[in-house]
């Protein structure tokens, strides 16, 4: 995730924290409960991610695994553009649910979310929660695919463009 998301993408790397080791724990989390990135102040964050992935998920296993640490820890590096303030969180979803599909091509874990957006197509996407924001991920692909035209979303900028107009403050 990290070698794609700043080596390959271009994002700026996390907000590091007192070691300068991304940390990432591995334990045992509620059914259905993928992982969770947790704000250690400052921007500085770190990753919990279940041990097993069974029970409770749409997808199972190592590939749900790869899906979570992706996800999460592109939430790290949004931390570094801007702390979300609630009102735009289905924007941190939508992309943290797009770079998963980019990183684990065959994971597809996000098309579960999507009744939200094809249920209801004239809902703003600032009312979708951070839960419904997964929703959005195809949003994502339609910004890289169809707006900047490529055909390899290795190749995108769109996204990181975006992340930077918010960091300047828009």
């Amino acid at each position: 995730a990290r070698l794609i998301l700043i080596d390959t993408l271009g994002y700026h790397s996390e907000i590091p924290d007192e070691d300068g080791v991304y940390d990432i724990y591995v334990t045992s989390l509620s059914d259905g409960y993928y992982g969770v990135n947790v704000h250690e102040g400052g921007g500085a964050s770190y990753i919990k991610i279940d041990n097993d992935y069974i029970g409770g998920f749409y997808t199972e296993g190592l590939i749900v695994m790869k899906l979570t640490v992706a996800h999460e820890y592109f939430h790290a590096i949004q931390r570094w553009y801007k702390e979300s303030s609630g009102t735009d969180s289905y924007f941190f979803e939508l992309t943290s649910t797009w770079i998963e599909d980019v990183i684990v091509p065959d994971g597809n874990d996000y098309l579960y979310w999507v009744d939200d957006l094809f249920n209801y197509p004239e809902k703003d996407f600032d009312s979708f929660t951070s839960i419904t924001g997964y929703a959005l991920a195809l949003y994502g692909h339609y910004l890289s695919t169809q707006v900047q035209g490529i055909d390899n979303e290795f190749d995108n900028t769109i996204m990181r463009d975006i992340w930077d107009y918010i960091k300047d403050g828009n």
